[in-house]
This record gives structure tokens, sequence and C-alpha cells, in this order.
């Protein structure tokens, strides 16, 4: 699979009681860090001072739902000092080289909109890294008036395969899939219903499902 890579990082101000957003880009020197920040493994970055600004990486990725195959850039933000991130897809049509200083910020992990254009589907997730480290996909969800595409799916794969699967050593995703879809899909892209033996996870409690790395799974279940 051949996906161009794109990163940036923006910084956020809130100021006064109006929300207004200031988004000012970094130094090209912190720009080009954010991109070596990009190869590297999460764990290696979250206790790092000097990476302390987060990251933002932005590519374009290819994927077929109903024997549609589309591409669709996918944004990827996570904050170092909360362990919370966020994925949104939005179409690739966006004009001009710089597509990624089209991506707004409206908190240190969050979006607004990429170049006005509405997000097809939102992912968000933590990182918790005692006592073992682990995933949660808090939840992923869909405009009402796109649902039916598989934007949610898009979003899904992209987690486990790109980011996961190739930008973390982790090898366990937790989820409480309490949408009836969310039950539906899963485990088309490798989730288990039930709690992984020996783990508990607040937030997961009603309909828990899990995911283990293909290669791992002999060794943790």
């Amino acid at each position: 699979m051949f996906i161009k890579k794109f990163s940036a990082i923006f910084a956020f101000i809130l100021m006064g009681l109006g929300a207004s957003n200031v988004h000012a880009f970094l130094k090209e020197e912190e720009i080009t860090n954010a991109k070596i920040l990009m190869n590297s493994k999460i764990e290696d970055c979250i206790d790092q001072p000097e990476n302390k600004k987060g990251w933002l990486t932005i590519e374009e990725f290819p994927f077929t739902y109903k024997e549609n195959a589309r591409n669709f850039w996918i944004a990827n933000t996570f904050d170092f000092f909360s362990k919370w991130g966020h994925i949104v897809i939005c179409k690739n049509s966006i004009e001009g080289n710089n597509k990624e200083t089209n991506l707004y910020r409206t908190t240190p992990s969050d979006f607004s909109d990429f170049n006005g254009q509405r997000i097809l589907s939102h992912l968000r997730y933590e990182y918790v890294s005692n006592p073992t480290p682990y995933f949660v996909l808090e939840k992923v969800d869909t405009d009402p008036e796109f649902r039916g595409n598989g934007y949610s799916q898009a979003a899904v794969k992209y987690f486990l395969d790109e980011f996961i699967s190739k930008k973390t050593n982790v090898n366990i995703v937790f989820s409480d899939c309490i949408v009836n879809s969310t039950r539906a899909f899963f485990p088309k892209y490798g989730f288990t219903a039930g709690m992984l033996p020996n783990y508990t996870v607040k937030r997961v409690t009603k309909f828990p499902y899990y995911w283990v790395r293909p290669e791992e799974k002999n060794s943790i279940i």
C-alpha cells in the first residue's frame, strides 16, 4: 500500500470568552522535527520534554468499501500531555500542494475542519501506559448525513493498520461497542467480543471488545 505522507504541527491559542482561535505555524526546524517524530514509535516520544508540543500527521489513505475504491485524507493528532488522540477522515479533493496547512485545530488534540470541508468520520482514542500499555478506542462516529458509506470502517482500519501496527509498540486495543453498527463491523477488522482475560478497563464494561496484534496472539491470549 502506497501512502503519501505529510506532516505538520499547529499551535493553538484560546483567547477571551469568545473562544476565537489563533493558528500559528511552527518554525521550519520544528516542522522538520515533527516529520522525524512521525517515523518514530509513539512510546519513544511521549516522555521526551522537547516533544511536548504533540504531533500531527496527514496521510492519503486508500480504502475499498463494497467494491468502491476511494482515497481519503486522514489526519491523526496525539497530545503527549493528556494521552488522548483523534483521527478524522476527509475527502481527497483538497486543492493545492500544502494540504496539511488547511487542517484547523480547535484544541491541542482536536480538529474543526479540513479546508472548510465537513469531517466524514471521527475516531477518538486514549493511550494507557500502566500496567501493560494498551489503547482504548473511545468512539468512532460518522455524520448522520454520511452514514452507510463505510467511513467509520476506514477510520478503524487506518487506526489499527497504519497507526497501532506501524507507529506504536502496543499489542492490545479495547473498545466498548455501545453502538450497534460498531458491533457489526469490528470483528471484520480483528476485534473479538468480550473482555481479554486478566484485564479490567473501567470505561469498557457494557459491550467490551478487544483487538490483539496478530503476531502476539499466542503469547497474550
